[in-house]
């Protein structure tokens, strides 16, 4: 069996990989930034909802926390299509 520290830096490596293949992705693409971030959140809510649904999980959250949520959600979705644009405009 494989040292502690072996597994976890597979598990980096793989990581690594797989955010760095994001960006090779991302210049195959044809569309606009801002269209794919939008197809990305669709995808995700529509599995998550999925997931909840399947789960039997409530996803009704009071206003406290949905605030909060809501402006991490926007920061994460400016990062992305700030990040596919650069793509889009660089030679990857």
């Amino acid at each position: 069996m494989a040292a502690p520290h072996t597994t976890e830096h597979l598990h980096l490596h793989f990581i690594v990989v797989l955010l760095g293949f994001t960006a090779i992705l991302g210049a195959l693409i044809t569309i606009d930034a801002a269209s794919l971030v939008w197809f990305r959140m669709f995808f995700g809510l529509t599995g998550l909802w999925v997931f909840f649904v399947v789960r039997r999980v409530s996803y009704f959250l009071p206003l406290g926390r949905i605030l909060p949520l809501l402006g991490i959600g926007v920061v994460v979705a400016l990062h992305w299509i700030t990040f596919f644009h650069a793509i889009n405009v660089s030679n990857v």
